[in-house]
């Protein structure tokens, strides 16, 4: 509105004042007219070339929103774990429980027990943190991740003692194999209930009378019960992966969280970048100079020289005969 009323002001203005003066008093116009003319060009040009920017970055931000879409519709199907941070650091008292009990004997009690926690402790020890970080199902890959090195290093450290070394990380991916439904909660626990019976029958398969001694029996039977005692606890902190999807174990979903989250980032630093040059436009006098009065310079350049045109009709006419 304002330009409006600027334009009628000035060329109405410029129009009389070269309808009463004579065309000769005009000759000096075209050394203003040009130069503001140019001025306003270039203004013109100083702006859209800002404009360019910001529609590129419009451009760019709704292609980002777009790739979101795209990135979140690719999303691995299950439910969140985030509900279920509780019952997992639950499950991993079950693993620390190991390096409590070790703690507990100390330098004094070496029973069975206690030197079967002494073994596997130090460990176990190493994945109990992982129990208590991350949220959801970062905490279900990091945990589900790092259980078969765990058990790898168990059963190749021998510290289960007797045939738990193969017995517990077979078990386990056995039942990792059956697929529990991410709420079947009672199976996965039935399953871990029956590792006890599984262990001792094979470990009664290849400790037999005729093969050992009875003294030989009662000893390795001592050294079984122990390490089974502990390898029930491991394998109960791991329930939550005999349940975890398979896109969680084998990082699928974090790879898709990652990608997500870079999209996410990327779609903000865009849109700090629009926020950059708006609040750059709004701070900088020449920029809002440019932006607000290239119009005004560029009327008024114009109504000058319509006052030198009415200036020169007007003289023309008077020379008419």
């Amino acid at each position: 509105m304002i330009i409006i009323i600027f334009f009628i002001v000035v060329f109405v203005s410029f129009a009389l004042l070269g309808f009463f003066t004579s065309s000769k008093s005009w000759s000096w116009i075209d050394a203003i007219y040009y130069p503001l003319g140019a001025i306003g060009v270039c203004l013109v040009f100083f702006q859209s070339e800002e404009d360019r920017k910001i529609l590129d970055l419009y451009e760019q931000t709704a292609n980002q929103r777009a790739e979101i879409k795209r990135v979140e519709s690719s999303r691995p199907k299950f439910s969140d774990f985030r509900n279920e941070d509780n019952l997992i650091e639950i499950q991993g008292n079950h693993l620390a429980h190991v390096s409590k009990y070790s703690s507990a004997c100390g330098d004094v009690i070496n029973d069975d027990l206690c030197l079967a926690a002494k073994r596997i402790s130090p460990i176990t020890v190493k994945y109990e943190d992982k129990f208590f970080e991350l949220s959801g199902s970062e905490r279900v890959y990091s945990i589900c991740s790092s259980a078969f090195p765990m058990l790898k290093e168990l059963a190749e450290s021998n510290v289960l003692g007797s045939t738990l070394g193969l017995t517990l990380p077979k078990y386990f991916s056995d039942g990792v194999g059956k697929g529990f439904y991410q709420f079947n909660y009672d199976g996965a626990g039935e399953y871990i209930d029956s590792f006890m019976d599984t262990a001792r029958k094979e470990f009664h398969d290849v400790v037999r009378d005729g093969y050992f001694t009875k003294s030989d029996i009662d000893i390795l039977t001592k050294d079984f019960e122990a390490g089974l005692y502990f390898s029930k606890s491991i394998l109960s902190s791991l329930n939550v992966c005999l349940r975890a999807p398979e896109s969680i174990r084998n990082g699928e979903y974090t790879n898709w969280f990652k990608q997500h989250q870079a999209e996410v980032d990327a779609l903000a630093k865009l849109q700090e970048r629009v926020e950059d040059i708006d609040n750059g436009i709004k701070s900088d006098n020449v920029t809002k100079f440019q932006f607000l009065y290239w119009p005004f310079i560029i009327v008024f350049a114009l109504a000058i020289k319509f006052g030198k045109a009415v200036s020169g009709l007007e003289f023309r006419n008077k020379q008419k005969p």
